[in-house]
């Protein structure tokens, strides 16, 4: 109950009062990573030497939570490079997800690259990014990598899987395919989409509009027929053609540089017209009250 009323304070003091408080963080914890995939813009920065590979230590994570929290936010996604190679002597990513709990966060997630084990977890929901069938997937983010992550997906002892997709130029064809091979899957309890978001050096891997609006009628489809499919067909309609008012400041982000910033770093990059990001159409849609939206959210994050 605890967990409904903050979210009903949060939407009151932002909708009405116009208080800009970010309701989700999203907290890189380390730019190190153990493949090189070909949509990554921290892979192509680090490469480039524009951004050093390291993990922050448990107190710079700390701080930086503290920091997420007393803007206002109570749900953190933990990310990278890859969460699960992050340590700081003896801690491991668990006690960053303890740690968030014990501060007051009352949602906590992280995603993976599946090719390390999944440990059991207090967090609510892991991701696995999967970018297609395994012809794909492996074509993106190096051979072998497919059957890998299903293998750990299928041997964890964690229950509440989730995977993510971003389509992009060379994936976006196998997404039917893609959706009934998940469904097949031990321990995949749903399947998110994205679209890929051009951040610098990754700009030729965007999928045109007429592509997307394809693969979004895939998506609507699949989803009436009752595949567990993460957005929300409102949410998934204002993706078509981002004519949606966009309200960055929902999720606050800290980046492998380091620093906290109050909005999506792709406002700064001027992208937002080709933002692909799933989240920030279903929040635009939470905003506006969309009831199926508000129940899919809650299906997804909520203990209630």
């Amino acid at each position: 109950m605890l967990e409904v009323l903050y979210y009903a304070n949060w939407y009151l003091r932002s909708r009405f009062l116009g208080r800009k408080m970010p309701l989700q963080s999203v907290v890189f914890i380390t730019s190190r990573c153990n493949l090189k995939c070909r949509h990554c813009a921290i892979s192509k920065a680090t490469e480039g030497g524009l951004l050093e590979t390291e993990d922050f230590s448990f107190q710079k994570v700390k701080g930086l939570l503290k920091e997420c929290h007393h803007a206002g936010s109570r749900m953190v996604t933990f990310e990278g490079g890859e969460p699960l190679l992050w340590k700081d002597g003896d801690l491991t990513l668990e006690d960053l997800v303890i740690e968030a709990r014990r501060m007051g966060f009352v949602s906590t997630s992280y995603s993976t690259n599946g090719t390390l084990p999944i440990p059991d977890s207090r967090t609510d929901r892991i991701f696995v990014s999967l970018d297609g069938t395994r012809k794909y997937h492996d074509m993106i983010r190096g051979e072998g990598c497919y059957d890998l992550a299903i293998k750990n997906i299928s041997e964890s002892k964690y229950r509440h899987i989730s995977v993510n997709f971003v389509a992009n130029v060379l994936n976006w064809e196998c997404v039917p395919e893609f959706i009934e091979e998940m469904a097949g899957v031990k321990n995949i309890r749903g399947m998110s989409f994205n679209f890929h978001t051009p951040h610098a050096g990754t700009e030729d891997m965007f999928l045109p509009w007429e592509k997307r609006s394809q693969v979004i009628d895939w998506l609507i489809s699949y989803k009436k027929k009752g595949y567990f499919i993460i957005n929300s067909t409102e949410g998934l309609r204002r993706l078509r053609n981002n004519k949606y008012v966009q309200r960055c400041w929902v999720t606050d982000f800290v980046l492998p540089d380091g620093k906290r910033y109050p909005y999506c770093p792709g406002y700064d990059e001027k992208i937002c017209e080709r933002c692909g990001y799933g989240m920030g159409a279903e929040m635009s849609a939470v905003w506006d009250f969309v009831p199926s939206t508000i129940v899919e959210g809650l299906r997804l994050f909520s203990k209630v």
